[in-house]
């Protein structure tokens, strides 16, 4: 590993450059001929530990974004993945009001705000404790999340 890189922090760096390019890539390759409702569901079960594949994923990234509190190298590249994520976030609720799906007098930036604590709260805890928190539960809690957002209409 000392062979391609230099310290342990360019290693995390590239690992979670590798993560947000994965995720990114299965996000872009959603179908998007569909309900906004849909495609939000689906886009922020990316993000969580579902599967072997992003549970894997999300290990990186808490190991990253744990690393990056020590380590000041870390720092702006981590403050990079949280605005990619909090825009992701914008984007979806943007989407969700933009399209009829969610009051339009629902507060966009706070909601976001709101979305982002809530699904990085699901993927701490379903990796910490994959037996109180399953795949299921996680999906289920995002799937009603997002069913109550969409109530919330005008």
């Amino acid at each position: 590993m000392r062979h391609y890189f230099s310290t342990q922090a360019e290693l995390f760096s590239f690992s979670m450059s590798l993560v947000s390019e994965r995720v990114t890539a299965r996000i872009t390759s959603l179908n998007y001929d569909r309900p906004m409702p849909d495609i939000a569901r689906d886009a922020l079960h990316q993000l969580v530990p579902l599967n072997e594949e992003s549970r894997a994923e999300m290990e990186v990234w808490l190991a990253f974004v744990s690393k990056s509190l020590s380590e000041p190298s870390l720092h702006d590249h981590a403050q990079k993945v949280y605005g990619e994520l909090r825009s992701a976030m914008l984007l979806v609720v943007r989407g969700l009001v933009e399209y009829g799906f969610a009051s339009k007098k629902l507060d966009i930036e706070q909601e976001a705000e709101r979305m982002h604590v809530f699904v990085d709260g699901i993927a701490l805890h379903g990796l910490t404790y994959p037996d109180r928190m399953p795949p299921e539960r996680m999906g289920q809690l995002l799937d009603e999340y997002l069913d109550m957002l969409c109530k919330k209409q005008d």
